[in-house]
């Protein structure tokens, strides 16, 4: 069942006055979807008239949620200190919809990451300095001699590894400040889903890392994963 223009507007309303409230400085928008509920709110008198507001106003959600979304994540990074008084220059490889958050807040963000056909090797995606190299599987030899050149000539603040497939032991070449994304490990599972040359690569690949990324702090998306590590002996206190 299709949601009402009016309940859409109605959780816009309430999104965008938190948001501005908390940063202290109130929009035009939260005022004028505040006049919207209020029209919702009086009654069949009013209720045409409400409706064509709401629809009017729906049709700039996709726009409000991008504003909600840059707001509420400066807001988050001023409280962190990390905005103005410290803006960084980033490493990250194969990220892209998070970081593309850190580079609207103002931060210097470099993307390197595979490449597909047709693709050019230098773009600008989402506020983001993206570097592709080689192709979906190819990404995995030759990853670490391009973030070797591309980590020598930006001297970055801060490199962020997300394992995705094949971890690159990046630490191995970087000795500067260093955080590990981990979605999740494979181990014997890669068996199960991939041809048995990619699924021990995989797994060989796996093995070593608890002692290779042993001085990065980690970042693990579920409380599984961080079991996980833990049981391949990261230290649990290096994981959030």
């Amino acid at each position: 069942m299709p949601i009402r223009a009016e309940t859409r507007c109605r959780a816009r309303a309430l999104q965008l006055l938190y948001t501005w409230d908390v940063m202290g400085a109130l929009r035009p928008e939260p005022v004028a979807f505040g006049r919207i509920m209020q029209l919702v709110d009086a009654g069949p008198r009013v209720g045409e008239r409400a409706m064509a507001l709401a629809e009017r106003a729906a049709a700039r959600c996709a726009e409000l949620d991008g504003h909600i979304t840059r707001a509420a994540e400066r807001w988050r990074l001023e409280r962190l200190g990390a905005v103005d008084r410290n803006l960084l220059r980033l490493a990250v490889l194969e990220l892209l919809e998070i970081f593309g958050r850190v580079a609207a807040a103002g931060h210097e963000v470099h993307l390197l990451c595979s490449g597909y056909r047709g693709a050019a090797p230098e773009a600008a995606l989402d506020g983001m300095h993206v570097h592709r190299v080689s192709s979906r599987y190819g990404f995995v030899f030759a990853g670490r001699r391009a973030f070797r050149a591309l980590a020598s000539r930006l001297a970055p603040d801060l490199v962020v590894e997300d394992v995705n497939k094949v971890p690159l032991g990046l630490p191995r070449l970087w000795d500067g400040p260093f955080v590990l994304v981990v979605p999740h490990l494979f181990g014997t599972t890669a068996f199960r889903e991939l041809r048995w040359p990619l699924a021990a690569l995989v797994w060989c690949a796996e093995l070593p890392m608890a002692r290779v990324y042993a001085r990065a702090g980690v970042h693990a998306i579920s409380e599984a994963t961080r079991e996980d590590l833990v049981a391949r002996g990261f230290r649990r206190e290096a994981i959030r």
